[in-house]
């Protein structure tokens, strides 16, 4: 009996998966379109009433208006009475959002910091200021950018793949960088300016080159150039 053998000119069964590409800021705001509508007004809901009341607390003693000291020192002790009350509560409204204040502030600076460093793991820049600029600068710009950072809480996955894409848009824009043989001339020029500077009766820039020959111009140009690249 003999064994079928295989077709070699047969597609193969499965074809080999290609990975997704990563989702771009386009994507995200699509995916996150219910982030940049405002959500409807909440009515007030009034708070439940007591079913007893409290019972009133019991009337102070006036005295005599015909007795004008004790009657004043009451209306003195009275008004101090309010007078206290009304500061303690506003020291307490006072602490409240002081420490409000506090706390949201160290939230949204740990927020920032996280993303600063999220994106700084793709860019890789030694000041994380620059990023952290560059982010503020993209927020300024694109509202909707602005808004997935303010729906982080409620929508941390869209921030985080924001994120992301954020972070490959920097990682391009820095990846521009300056010719090096410009950047060591120009670096050569800023080291023989600093050396003329120290001469007792300095010549300008164009005389002294103009006073050498081919080769010493060379030679000059070359150990600039040199300096240059090692500093």
């Amino acid at each position: 009996m003999e064994t079928a053998t295989p077709d070699a000119s047969a597609p193969a069964a499965e074809a080999t998966q290609q990975p997704a590409p990563e989702p771009t800021l386009e994507d995200v705001y699509k995916s996150a379109a219910a982030d940049f509508q405002l959500a409807a007004p909440v009515a007030p809901v009034a708070p439940p009433q007591p079913a007893i009341a409290p019972s009133a607390p019991a009337a102070p003693i006036i005295p005599d208006p015909y007795d004008t000291e004790a009657h004043k020192a009451y209306l003195a002790q009275l008004a101090k009475g309010q007078t206290e009350t009304q500061e303690a509560l506003r020291q307490v409204a006072g602490f409240l959002t002081q420490q409000q204040q506090k706390e949201a502030k160290a939230a949204l600076d740990a927020d920032i910091k996280s993303a600063v460093d999220t994106v700084n793991e793709v860019v890789g820049h030694p000041k994380p200021k620059v990023i952290e600029a560059m982010l503020d600068a993209k927020a300024r710009e694109d509202v909707r950018f602005k808004a997935l950072f303010e729906n982080r809480a409620k929508n941390p996955a869209a921030w985080s793949n924001a994120l992301k894409a954020v972070s490959r848009e920097i990682a391009a824009d820095l990846s521009v960088k300056v010719d090096p043989a410009l950047q060591a001339s120009q670096r050569a020029r800023k080291i023989a300016q600093q050396q003329m500077a120290t001469t007792e009766a300095p010549k300008s820039e164009t005389e002294e080159w103009e006073s050498l020959s081919v080769e010493e111009q060379q030679a000059k140009m070359n150990r600039m150039l040199n300096q240059a690249m090692m500093g």
